[in-house]
């Protein structure tokens, strides 16, 4: 019977070098797929990027225009929007309580009654009447006066404190419940003499000129801000 001869010391290095041949072959595979996937997501990274960088350059400042060649402008009519849009923000609410006798009379039938509420105005300008004009390097602005933008009685705070019946014709809650409402104008009057008004007016300009110093255009290209009225 014939025997197979053991293979020679020299065949040993042949197989191990077919074998590691497959191996680099399989890793020079793999390397080139996962190349190919990072190069993808690298591209994808860099588009997110470059997107952001035009948003952000999208909205150059003047003085960014000024540096890269291009004249230095401020639209007017655009910040006069946006005053106007925050004009709200920058009203004043005055929370009062009021208190008052009415007196009623039917004939020869007298009756009273004591009552008190809460009230709430809310005090600013009218977004209509804020102007802005461009005047060189001086931002004007020119605010109408203040008013009461609106007047609310809060809801449930009528109560009596005090009453003086008849027993012919006593007091009912019909008798006194238009009081707040009338003396709507009244409060407003008394709010104005107490100066809340002018305060409301004033905070607003601060708050105006405050928002356009606070804008990298007005800072860098030099501008002033004026108020006015």
């Amino acid at each position: 019977m014939r025997k197979n001869k053991p293979e020679s010391e020299e065949n040993f290095p042949k197989r191990r070098r077919k074998g590691h041949g497959f191996l680099i072959f399989l890793l020079m595979l793999a390397c080139f797929f996962l190349g190919a996937f990072v190069s993808v997501n690298l591209d994808k990274g860099s588009e997110i990027a470059s997107a952001f960088l035009n948003l952000g350059n999208s909205s150059e400042s003047p003085a960014e225009s000024e540096a890269s060649g291009q004249p230095e402008s401020l639209d007017a009519a655009a910040l006069e929007k946006q005053l106007k849009a925050i004009a709200e923000y920058a009203a004043v609410d005055y929370n009062y309580t009021n208190a008052g006798m009415i007196s009623l009379q039917s004939g020869l039938l007298k009756k009273s009654v004591v009552v008190s509420y809460d009230g709430r105005i809310k005090i600013g300008l009218d977004p209509a009447g804020i102007k802005l004009s461009l005047e060189g390097k001086i931002l004007k602005i020119t605010l109408p006066a203040a008013k009461a933008l609106s007047h609310q009685i809060v809801k449930d705070s009528l109560k009596e404190l005090e009453r003086a019946d008849n027993l012919l014709n006593p007091v009912k809650p019909e008798d006194y419940a238009s009081y707040p409402e009338e003396q709507m104008a009244a409060m407003e009057e008394k709010a104005k003499a107490g100066g809340l008004f002018d305060s409301a007016k004033s905070r607003a300009g601060g708050v105006f000129k405050a928002f356009l110093e606070s804008l990298p255009e007005v800072a860098e290209g030099g501008y002033s801000v004026l108020i006015e009225g």
